[in-house]
């Protein structure tokens, strides 16, 4: 970056105006194009070996696994068995693990969650989960919902246009008319 350019930031930006040498010491410690800095010895020992002062996180490729690793051996996960009704359950990895999730595939468990056919089936379920009382208030809220969107949409219209759509509207209750 051009050493002027950067004078000018960091005295638009910050208010401070920096010396030409530590502007340059800035440089040439910062200017890698957002990368680390490299450091001396990576300019000549590409093993690049980290040492405790290195804050770059390191990462080995190697094709030789350590002495202690066994990679003939299988381990099993813990399964997840889904009921019809969408309850998840977990079988533990062990001995009997087989016979658990046997047991659970007859009860009529599957491997795959019971996806909804349609939005209807998603809202009726959660809806089977809410007390009566939840039911009714979540009807409610949603007719009040309703009201409120075609009202809004009717205090758009012209008094022609309202007369047009509506006709001739019942009066409302407990007032009279002319």
């Amino acid at each position: 970056m051009n050493t002027t350019v950067l004078q000018r930031i960091f005295q638009d930006k910050f208010g401070i105006t920096l010396s030409p040498t530590e502007l340059q010491e800035l440089t040439q410690t910062t200017d890698t194009d957002g990368r680390s800095p490299f450091r001396p010895r990576q300019q000549t020992d590409l093993t690049l070996v980290p040492r405790a002062d290195d804050p770059r996180p390191t990462f080995y490729a190697t094709n030789q696994v350590p002495r202690d690793w066994n990679t003939t051996a299988q381990h099993e996960y813990p399964k997840l068995l889904w009921s019809p009704a969408g309850v998840e359950v977990t079988v533990p990895a062990g001995k009997d693990a087989k016979s658990q999730e046997q047991a659970l595939l007859k009860q009529g468990y599957g491997s795959i969650p019971p996806a909804d056919i349609t939005p209807m089936d998603a809202i009726a379920r959660e809806m089977a989960q809410l007390s009566d009382e939840d039911r009714a208030l979540v009807i409610d809220m949603q007719r009040q919902a309703r009201m409120n969107k075609i009202q809004e949409k009717i205090a758009r219209l012209s008094d022609a246009e309202l007369a047009a759509i509506a006709g001739t509207a019942p009066a409302a209750k407990g007032k009279k008319t002319a």
